[in-house]
């Protein structure tokens, strides 16, 4: 059974875009984003603060840097006998940062689903570089706004933030089980995120099963998924340029898959650019028939009959020719 469809393989009806190839593919894309050098709506578009790969004076594939904290209630913890044997996340975060709040709520749900299966999570608090009491109340509601049950330092002189390097908060290190920091993302932006969730899950041996296609035969590329995922999420927060960018990733990764066109449509019609909504759902349909059409030719075989040139009365399964699609 074919995984990908190409060349001879492909039906054809007669109509200019029922299957093209590659560059027929990216012809199209062209028109259709002739006027989408960059798609910029106005009140629409949002951008998302910067990511990085690292901070300032910590690195990816170096050695964690031990160091010792208190909590709130004054219990010192140091950083080498609290890591996980599987992972660990090491969170900075400022009560006075709207996104601090979201990476707490997010790594507590790691921290519940893989506290018991060797993930440490450890938040350390960076509020101020001079401490002051009054910080502590925000810091104990911040904590009990998002429900953290694992462990919370303070760096109240900021010496841990600035041996790290910490450039701006939120910032989280993932550290694996031999000690390498493995990522460090800044900033927590919507790409971030997701990015620092996979890296948490690889750590965890959580595999990634490769959504089937509705169409038999046919697996999208597991890269080709991935970016798509990623277009669907900027698409429900509105974010239309950097979901129309990891949707035609997706389609230049594997152009037979079909959820990326579809969104491309949904994306052109919000911008009130129906035609080529019409267009990106066209080749979406095309492209579905073919695929279906394919496998439908592979599952039904030709019925043997007698071959009038065999004397011995064998017979014969040549199929009839397929015509070349239209490019």
């Amino acid at each position: 059974m074919l995984s990908t469809i190409s060349g001879d393989n492909i039906p054809t009806c007669g109509e200019p875009f029922l299957f093209f190839p590659l560059e027929g593919r990216n012809k199209v894309k062209r028109n259709l984003l002739k006027n989408l050098a960059t798609l910029a709506i106005a009140g629409v578009l949002a951008a998302a603060p910067a990511w990085a790969d690292s901070f300032k004076r910590t690195h990816e594939g170096e050695t964690y840097k031990d160091f010792t904290l208190s909590t709130l209630e004054g219990e010192a913890k140091a950083l080498s006998e609290n890591l996980g044997s599987e992972g660990t996340i090491l969170a900075f975060f400022a009560t006075w940062n709207s996104r601090s709040e979201e990476v707490l709520s997010d790594i507590q749900k790691l921290h519940e689903k893989y506290g018991a299966k060797g993930l440490s999570v450890i938040g350390v608090n960076v509020e101020h570089a001079e401490w002051s009491p009054e910080e502590e109340p925000l810091i104990r509601k911040a904590i009990s706004d998002a429900g953290v049950t694992f462990p919370v330092l303070v760096d109240k002189d900021f010496t841990v933030y600035n041996d790290y390097g910490v450039i701006a908060v939120p910032s989280i290190a993932l550290i694996d089980g031999s000690g390498k920091i493995l990522r460090l993302t800044t900033g927590y932006s919507s790409t971030g995120k997701y990015e620092f969730k996979d890296s948490v899950e690889s750590v965890m041996g959580v595999e990634k099963k490769p959504v089937v296609a509705e169409t038999k035969g046919y697996h999208p590329d597991t890269m080709a998924l991935r970016n798509g995922k990623m277009a669907e999420r900027f698409f429900d927060k509105r974010m239309y340029a950097r979901a129309e960018k990891y949707a035609l990733k997706a389609i230049e990764i594997d152009e037979n898959y079909v959820d990326p066109y579809r969104l491309l449509a949904k994306i052109y019609k919000e911008a009130g650019m129906n035609d080529d909504a019409m267009a990106a759902s066209k080749a979406a349909d095309d492209i579905e028939r073919a695929l279906k059409a394919n496998e439908q030719g592979i599952e039904k075989q030709p019925a043997e009959k007698p071959d009038d040139k065999n004397d011995g009365g064998g017979t014969s399964t040549k199929p009839e020719k397929i015509e070349k699609p239209h490019a």
